[in-house]
């Protein structure tokens, strides 16, 4: 079993109001950072009005991985 860990996304867009846009996914704390991080160095300032915003809380849970062939010799991996 591997921890892992996820928050949801909610989009925000001026003028549209908010909806729920999915979640993250990260196999370590340092990874959800990382993203984050990125995600906000990359934003231009102007653009932060249409964004994204974390919603919950980050949560941990465990999963089982599990390596399969897919579509010939790419690598692929199950989270389940």
């Amino acid at each position: 079993m591997k921890t892992i860990y996820f928050q949801y996304w909610t989009e925000s867009e001026a003028g549209w109001g908010q909806r729920p846009d999915g979640f993250i996914l990260h196999l370590s704390l340092e990874d959800h950072k990382k993203f984050l991080d990125d995600y906000w160095d990359k934003m231009p300032r102007m653009s932060r009005a249409n964004t994204l915003i974390l919603t919950g809380l980050l949560t941990e849970g465990m999963v089982t991985l599990y390596p399969l062939k897919w579509m010939g010799d790419q690598q692929s991996t199950v989270i389940l």
